[in-house]
């Protein structure tokens, strides 16, 4: 990809709301982290990192509250597997 081609993806992605993806596998977040290059406002943490996550997304809403949230959707997508 070019420096135009960067250029722009960045104008198309730079406006998106933020994501934080929380993954625990490191080529996930290596592709998440090139989307960031990209300019999208996407930027990938751990699960031990979710905290900085909630951070990352300046919400209004209390940071214990969706942190219980997330929890929850883990666990029961774990369960699922």
């Amino acid at each position: 990809m070019d420096s135009l081609q960067r250029k722009q993806a960045s104008t198309v992605f730079g406006s998106m709301t933020r994501v934080a993806a929380i993954l625990d596998d490191r080529v996930s977040r290596g592709m998440i982290t090139a989307l960031g290059w990209l300019g999208m406002n996407i930027k990938a943490f751990t699960w031990d990192d979710a905290k900085k996550a909630i951070s990352y997304l300046d919400t209004p809403y209390p940071e214990n509250i969706i942190l219980e949230m997330l929890l929850e959707v883990r666990n029961r997508a774990t369960s699922l597997e």
